[in-house]
């Protein structure tokens, strides 16, 4: 009996002592399954050493895994994806890609008007390998400052870039110069006499004709067609536009109108009150570029013409606290026809570039018409057929003496169009 006493506190003792030692054991295991930074085995601690490259960041996001075991897996998931997403060490080469800059400063150091004399590079090489060729599947890179072009892109496509900027860079210690005439002639029968100096070349455009003269045959046509009454001339002579740099004329003027009066406090009776403007006129773009071995030029036109036909009379009632006695007035309706063109022209430095764009709004009325002069004038809103001629006309030195009138001062044509 003795004995059974004794050993009853034991063994109760030890039935009461090993739930506290197996508890806690459980408990120290089960720690590490909510910890996110502490591998488990060998395949952990060998994922855990990939991650080293990661910003110290996560070790931020630490919390109580025993208290909160569901945010800390959370935390887990939120850093993998960020490792996902994160920096890395080099460029995707996966097609052979390449890091190259080239130097640019040769002709943008030339280049005065302008912040960016860079952007023209980047649109010339834009416009020959196309815009896909740098938003696809392949990791590329286009860049320029004004002194270096940053390119990264696969062998083939270097080359091409290549070329680009050795065109410019070459070209600017030369400073290629090309003429630029405007001219609408009132009907397209000029092309009678014309035919047989006329090349004609292909067109993308529809309703566009572009052709090939000769110098001489050139400038024969051009006095030809000063002499007809139908012609009106849109540029100077002595219009130059330099060689890679975008060139703009811009020849337009406001046309007046009466606007609807929408507020009920606006006063109808009150003269120019709501008075609108509407542009018309034409604009036109030149960008050339003499090829690297200086027999081939490169050249995009584009050109945008605007034309008020006429102003649509419309009488609205005016609201009852301003009528004044005038319960009605009149505003207008602007009735507009637009036309545009863009192409891409290559022809032989040697030759003359000729385009006619057809029968296409005039870009200013050939005869101002007022009240009081009473000539019989179609009421049809004017055409004409618009011709845009452009030839090289030489370096820059010799640019001056190219039309025959001599040496001259620098022009400026800022404020003319």
């Amino acid at each position: 009996m003795f004995v059974r006493v004794v050993s009853f506190p034991f063994v109760f003792a030890s039935f009461l002592i090993a739930p506290l030692v197996i508890c806690d054991v459980a408990s120290v295991q089960a720690e590490p399954q909510y910890d996110p930074l502490a591998p488990t085995n060998a395949a952990d601690k060998q994922d855990d050493e990939s991650r080293n490259w990661r910003s110290p960041a996560p070790q931020a996001s630490r919390i109580d895994t025993q208290n909160k075991p569901s945010q800390a897996e959370g935390e887990v998931k939120q850093a993998s994806t960020r490792g996902r997403g994160g920096a890395i060490g080099r460029l995707p080469n996966n097609h052979g890609q390449i890091w190259r800059e080239y130097d640019i400063a040769p002709y943008t150091s030339t280049v005065q008007t302008g912040s960016d004399p860079q952007q023209a590079i980047v649109d010339w090489i834009l416009r020959d390998t196309g815009y896909a060729a740098w938003h696809s599947d392949v990791v590329a890179v286009l860049s320029a400052s004004p002194k270096v072009l940053k390119v990264y892109h696969t062998p083939d496509m270097h080359r091409t870039v290549g070329e680009i900027v050795d065109r410019y860079v070459s070209a600017a210690s030369k400073t290629y110069m090309y003429g630029l005439n405007i001219y609408t002639v009132g009907h397209p029968d000029w092309r009678t006499r014309a035919q047989r100096m006329l090349q004609a070349v292909p067109v993308q455009s529809n309703g566009v004709e572009a052709w090939l003269v000769a110098r001489e045959d050139a400038m024969l046509l051009r006095e030809n067609l000063a002499r007809r009454s139908d012609f009106q001339k849109h540029s100077s002579s002595r219009l130059l536009a330099k060689n890679g740099q975008n060139t703009v004329i811009d020849f337009k003027r406001q046309h007046p109108y009466v606007r609807s009066r929408l507020a009920p406090e606006s006063n109808p009776t009150v003269e120019n009150s709501n008075v609108g403007q509407v542009n018309e006129g034409v604009t036109i773009q030149l960008n050339p570029l003499m090829s690297g071995d200086g027999t081939t030029i490169d050249a995009m036109v584009k050109c945008e013409i605007d034309q008020l036909e006429r102003l649509v009379q419309v009488r609205l009632q005016s609201p009852p606290a301003v009528n004044q006695g005038r319960p009605w007035y009149k505003i207008d309706v602007p009735q507009r026809v637009s036309f545009e063109f863009h192409e891409r022209f290559r022809w032989p430095r040697n030759k003359v570039l000729v385009v006619s764009l057809g029968m296409v709004p005039r870009p200013l009325p050939h005869f101002n018409i007022t009240d009081s002069v009473k000539l019989p004038v179609s009421k049809t809103p004017p055409r004409g057929d618009l011709v845009i001629f452009i030839e090289h006309k030489g370096d820059a030195v010799d640019a001056d003496t190219a039309d025959g009138s001599g040496p001259r001062k620098t022009q400026d044509f800022r404020g003319r169009y």
